[in-house]
């Protein structure tokens, strides 16, 4: 589980990153992030809608594979602290968390948002 001092909770938080924020494309995700001053910590949101799955239990599987990679592989090694709201694409219904993990990876490391 994401810590919650990590977590966008805020509608205005979401809509301000989605609206200023940039854009990164992945093949499973798109990622819209937002630079915050020095000292505050990180933050993400993440957003699977119903045209990804209408099962409820799928798109939870869905989050909880993305808030662990966030939470394991991509807090501790972030270059500066931002804010985050990752958005599903429909080609991550049946994906693993590794599969997820090397999309993510791409991601941030093309834009140099990671060690």
């Amino acid at each position: 589980m994401l810590p919650p001092s990590h977590r966008l909770n805020a509608t205005k938080e979401f809509q301000n990153v989605l609206k200023k924020g940039r854009r990164l494309f992945g093949q499973f995700v798109t990622v819209r992030y937002d630079f915050l001053a020095a000292p505050a910590k990180a933050k993400f949101g993440f957003i699977v809608s119903t045209k990804i799955s209408k099962l409820a239990t799928r798109r939870n599987r869905i989050k909880r594979l993305l808030r662990e990679n966030i939470r394991t592989d991509f807090l501790p090694r972030l270059v500066k602290p931002l804010k985050a709201v990752i958005i599903a694409k429909p080609e991550i219904v049946d994906k693993d968390f590794w599969q997820i993990k090397q999309d993510l990876e791409q991601l941030f490391s093309k834009t140099h948002l990671i060690k």
